[in-house]
């Protein structure tokens, strides 16, 4: 399992994010579902470099990010 940086994890985010039609289908999950995009991205992320992510990672890195959401990605 490779350790992810932030600038590592950041780049690949942006990586995936730029690739054709993922944006519009995260802004589209995004407007439909709430998804939190670079949440979303960033599980990808690990999960691409050998971390397994379960659902309780994923509640727990959710609530984390919950006072971000909401000051930054809602709005």
């Amino acid at each position: 399992m490779e350790a992810l940086v932030p600038s590592d994890l950041w780049a690949g985010m942006c990586r995936v994010y730029s690739m054709p039609g993922i944006a519009q289908a995260c802004l589209e999950l995004q407007d439909r579902f709430e998804l939190d995009v670079p949440l979303f991205l960033a599980v990808l992320q690990a999960v691409k470099k050998g971390s397994y992510i379960d659902t309780d990672a994923i509640q727990s890195l959710d609530e984390l990010c919950s006072q971000w959401r909401m000051e930054v990605v809602r709005p």
